[in-house]
């Protein structure tokens, strides 16, 4: 051994000829700060800036699943009236969805169908329950239509017949579990 020996501890932190005050850039274009103690922290120490400072603005800690919206979508800009705070990441997703929606159409309101990739106002999309229970609840009537007329064109009696044995299965589900019967595994 060349020197007395020294201890790692000695040059963490503050204490390391590299260090730059706590704070970098992440590789997704966040700024990270030093906040060791913090319970989001990573393993090196560091929790994204926004989150600290949505904390220091609500003098608590986050609730488990929210989520820090950026207004003008830039990752660095951590001003107060730049933040929002989202209950969950899907309210996060929504933002970002009416967004699109108001600068491509004019109305935050409006669906893309993902069939003709046509802006439509919610009429076109059928009634709200409709949009949540149907597997295309994002392709508008006109083009349903459409597929439905050419499936209906080339499909088989047979096949015909167990797509509507299926759709009446699916109905006595459903109201079977309207009226508080357990309709799983059937």
């Amino acid at each position: 051994m060349c020197g007395p020996r020294v201890m790692k501890s000695e040059f963490k932190a503050e204490n390391h000829h590299l260090w730059t005050g706590g704070k970098f850039i992440d590789a997704n274009g966040y700024v990270r700060v030093y906040a060791p103690n913090h319970e989001h922290s990573d393993t090196k120490g560091y929790i994204k800036q926004h989150i600290q400072i949505a904390e220091n603005i609500l003098r608590k800690k986050l609730p488990l699943n929210a989520v820090i919206h950026h207004i003008d979508e830039n990752k660095q800009n951590n001003e107060n009236n730049n933040l929002v705070i989202c209950q969950n990441d899907s309210y996060h997703h929504l933002i970002h969805d009416r967004k699109k929606a108001f600068y491509e159409s004019g109305d935050a309101n409006n669906l893309k169908c993902s069939c003709c990739n046509k802006w439509l106002t919610v009429n076109n999309f059928g009634t709200l329950q409709s949009r949540i229970n149907r597997k295309h609840r994002s392709v508008c009537f006109e083009c349903r239509k459409n597929v439905y007329k050419d499936m209906i064109k080339t499909e088989t009696i047979d096949q015909r017949t167990v797509r509507l044995e299926k759709a009446r299965k699916v109905a006595q589900r459903c109201r079977e579990k309207r009226k508080g019967i357990s309709c799983l595994n059937q």
